[in-house]
């Protein structure tokens, strides 16, 4: 790995002849989707580029070539977070995933603070630097691209779970809901005729809430701090590229365009010696359980009922089980530790870690199909039920459902992973494939981007990224043709009402014909 970093790093100061000014943009408060691209920004440090970053997520040590601008506040400046009683009361169906629903809300909610970000006359006032290029997070709304336009750098985007429906069309990407899953739905890769007709209304409605709710409100904010703009939807067609925290062996085949490039892993690194007292937890562990649910939601909010079914279930594994738990856990019990905060890669990247216990979040799914361990599942919200489904097809893992959760079924789902070896053998195999690439998710990343450096902005970019979407769906041309479909079907009607009359009156003249020859007979 070190020799292909020095390579890459190499044939990089080959294409460019000098290092790049780029500036870092990341005004969603969410630690997580920052530590997606963190490792790419250290690296382009590292490779000699000069970074701003803007983010709610400064460093802590300062790094050569790396700049933070920080837009934090709140009490907790690097997270937002999320409780589990606001889950207890309805498990997510059908058709709350609807328009209106409480994800797609929730979208929309989290673009809150970036009408502060944009108040900052820090923020402000890059709208007057020069940049050589702009990265960028494409998630919930194109709000910052009034800002990316003013500066008149190209752009590069990252998404850090995968595709949305509506960046695929602001990137030119086909939405194919016969086969495709909605990434906010609930769908595996095998869709049966209803799962398909559920997809493709869920896509075409979250489609419709980004562009008639979500695209109006950003245009608003932007064009209240930097004056008149043209169509943000436009602005952001012009994205050179996407770096998408996905990858197919995992999470299936998708037709992308040459722009949008996958490098799922990028938030994995390099696995670090364990802290002393973690490590002779280990050294004494027969095998060890790690069980976090991230850290959006809250492990010390799980209802009491739950909390106990865990316990009780986990206690009974003989395994060590260090559970991330931001408060005193209510009952003790001796192979049970709990923390704040564990190294979770690290811990991961451990042979004696047999199974890890989670929420089915892309960032920890990811670290856990790199170093092969066995996952059990309990999506909440977001992504992770989709994820969920992709670890069902693999056979990596099991998926157990929260609103109907029990202690038999955890104690029989964990007792499944640990002495049942087709979990393991599986997430093998995926791993090795997983695993197998021309180079790392990182140096992927760094290559393409030092490509549009030096190729410059529309060497990827699809010229159906500037395609409206009635258009590149081929709607003008279905309308065309059921309206043809139409004329001709009116037409035949006519014709055979026509000839049905015709008919009538050639069956009377005949009868009159008949009943004249009658009388003269």
């Amino acid at each position: 790995m070190k020799q292909e970093g020095v390579l890459v790093a190499f044939l990089g100061l080959l294409g460019c002849a000098s290092s790049a000014r780029i500036l870092g943009l990341f005004p969603y408060k969410g630690a997580t989707h920052f530590y997606v691209i963190q490792p790419l920004l250290e690296e382009l440090a590292s490779r000699g580029h000069e970074l701003l970053v803007v983010s709610h997520n400064p460093r802590s040590e300062p790094k050569p070539n790396y700049t933070d601008l920080s837009i934090a506040y709140g009490d907790d400046p690097n997270m937002m977070f999320l409780d589990f009683n606001s889950f207890e009361k309805k498990k997510p169906t059908f058709f709350s995933n609807l328009w209106g629903s409480r994800k797609l809300q929730s979208l929309l909610a989290l673009t809150k603070g970036y009408e502060r970000a944009h108040s900052l006359s820090e923020v402000l006032s890059l709208a007057n630097s020069t940049f050589d290029l702009v990265i960028t997070e494409m998630f919930n709304s194109d709000v910052f691209y009034g800002l990316v336009y003013k500066i008149g750098a190209p752009v590069v985007a990252f998404g850090s779970c995968h595709i949305f429906p509506w960046n695929e069309d602001t990137m030119g990407a086909p939405a194919l809901p016969s086969y495709l899953p909605n990434v906010i739905g609930s769908w595996g890769p095998k869709l049966g005729f209803l799962d398909r007709l559920r997809n493709t209304i869920e896509i075409w409605i979250a489609r419709a809430f980004y562009r008639l709710v979500v695209h109006p409100k950003a245009q608003a904010t932007a064009e209240k701090f930097l004056g008149p703009l043209p169509d943000l939807a436009d602005i952001a067609a012009n994205t050179s590229l996407f770096l998408v925290n996905s990858y197919f062996t995992l999470l299936g085949h998708r037709p992308f365009p040459p722009s949008v490039v996958e490098v799922g892993g990028l938030n994995v690194r390099t696995p670090k010696p364990l802290p002393m007292d973690l490590e002779k937890v280990f050294n004494k562990s027969k095998g060890v359980i790690y069980f976090s649910m991230g850290s959006i939601l809250k492990g010390y909010t799980l209802p009491k009922e739950k909390e106990a079914m865990f316990i009780s279930a986990l206690s009974a594994s003989g395994r060590t089980v260090l559970w991330k738990w931001e408060s005193n856990i209510s009952s003790r019990h001796p192979n049970i530790i709990s923390g704040r905060w564990f190294p979770q890669g690290d811990i991961l990247a451990h042979p004696k870690t047999e199974l890890f216990i989670g929420h089915c979040g892309l960032l920890g799914l990811n670290e856990a199909v790199v170093r092969g361990v066995p996952v059990i599942c309990i999506p909440i919200y977001g992504d992770q039920p989709t994820n969920s489904e992709y670890v069902r097809e693999h056979g990596i893992g099991l998926v157990l459902d929260y609103w109907s959760l029990t202690e038999e079924k955890i104690r029989w789902a964990i007792n499944e992973i640990l002495y049942t070896s087709k979990y393991k053998e599986n997430m093998r195999k995926l791993s090795s494939a997983y695993n197998d690439r021309p180079m790392s998710a990182v140096n992927t990343s760094v290559y393409w981007v030092e490509y549009i450096l030096k190729h410059g902005p529309d060497a990827l970019r699809s010229p159906h990224s500037q395609m409206p979407i009635w258009k590149r769906e081929g709607l003008d041309i279905a309308v065309v043709l059921l309206s043809v479909f139409a004329a001709l079907l009116v037409a035949l009607v006519y014709i055979t009402a026509w000839s049905f009359r015709g008919f009538k009156q050639l069956v009377k003249l005949a009868e009159i014909y008949f009943k004249v020859k009658e009388k003269k007979c």
